[in-house]
């Protein structure tokens, strides 16, 4: 299991409030894309439940593990379908090369 922080990372922040470039710095400089946050969040789950459909995409490039659940079970598939982000949900159900 990934390690787990009781804060957001700043991963986890860039992919929640949409900032794009933030979020491909992280990446370059070798953040951590699994890295786990409260009740075991990630920034994939934060990036999908807030529609930001070019950070998933960069998320999932680097390996995001799509099949994390948080305490509550839910996944980023999940925060995405209860939003209706229809394209986000496509990405996170398709296949994975």
């Amino acid at each position: 299991m990934k390690q787990k922080t009781k804060y957001l990372t700043p991963l986890m922040r860039a992919a929640a409030i949409g900032h794009t470039a933030a979020v491909q710095k992280l990446l370059e400089d070798g953040e951590d894309v699994n890295e786990r946050g409260p009740r075991n969040s990630t920034a994939l789950m934060f990036a999908a439940g807030s529609g930001h459909v070019e950070i998933v995409r960069a998320l999932l490039n680097s390996n995001a593990d799509v099949d994390v659940e948080e305490e509550g079970g839910w996944t980023a598939l999940k925060h995405a379908q209860e939003e209706g982000y229809s394209e986000i949900v496509q990405l996170l159900s398709g296949p994975r090369f």
